[in-house]
């Protein structure tokens, strides 16, 4: 999909090359497009990112019929242009490899390792381009039982606490508020990183010897734990200690 290009903003020096998908990365890089980044979507050929086809509700033409792309898809997905490519082949890896050399940031929610397989991780390319920010959005972070499980919206709100103080007053819990929250708030975090990582470098962060950049992570189950309150509840009532 390419929509009209956002006008140069504060971040029109900034090229971001978004490797996610569904929701949390795919907002986080929207965010920079809108601040005038140029952000580049790389999408599975045939079938695209995954929400594409997430309706209805679809999105229609001017005459009123279904295009099959959904509201969903565009809603996070504004001021970019994206590109098709097969990363699970040499040639798509290669290519994916020329864009992260000619990047700034790289925005990507691959289940822990997943990108390994492609030499597409942080390592691998931060090798060929040093002064890369490379975000990286799993749901349980890289270390632990749990590094390599995919992390769904609901999954992280039913183990973050969300959906125990959710639904309607005569149910049990667990009914949860039937919408994505963890995603949301996972985006703004890379998204608010990006420039900050970038501006951690000189001015001359593009001229030679480049400077390092760093890999940045973001975890869902970090941004919604049990709410505060809630936390607050148990040490009151001697829960915790």
């Amino acid at each position: 999909m390419t929509m009209a290009a956002t006008p140069a903003g504060a971040l029109g020096h900034i090229r971001v090359l978004d490797l996610s998908r569904v929701l949390a990365g795919p907002w986080a890089s929207q965010t920079l497009g809108d601040l005038g980044a140029d952000v580049v979507k790389v999408e599975r050929p045939g079938t695209g990112d995954d929400t594409r086809a997430w309706g209805p509700p679809f999105v229609t033409n001017a005459a009123g019929q279904p295009t099959g792309e959904s509201a969903y898809y565009q809603c996070a997905n504004r001021n970019k242009r994206s590109v098709a490519i097969d990363i699970t082949q040499p040639a798509g890896q290669a290519l994916v490899r020329e864009l992260a050399q000619r990047s700034d940031v790289l925005i990507e929610n691959f289940k822990t390792g997943g990108l390994a397989a492609y030499g597409l991780d942080a390592d691998s390319l931060l090798a060929i381009n040093p002064r890369l920010v490379y975000c990286s959005i799993t749901g349980f972070g890289h270390t632990g039982p749990y590094a390599h499980r995919a992390g769904y919206d609901f999954l992280i709100q039913g183990m973050g606490g969300l959906m125990s103080v959710t639904g309607q007053p005569d149910d049990a819990p667990g009914g949860g508020p039937a919408m994505t929250m963890p995603h949301p708030q996972a985006g703004p975090v890379p998204m608010v990183a990006s420039p900050i990582r970038l501006s951690d470098t000189p001015v001359s962060y593009r001229a030679a010897p480049p400077q390092l950049g760093q890999h940045t992570r973001e975890v869902l189950t970090d941004d919604l734990g049990l709410p505060a309150e809630a936390i607050q509840q148990l040490f009151d009532q001697g829960v915790l200690a």
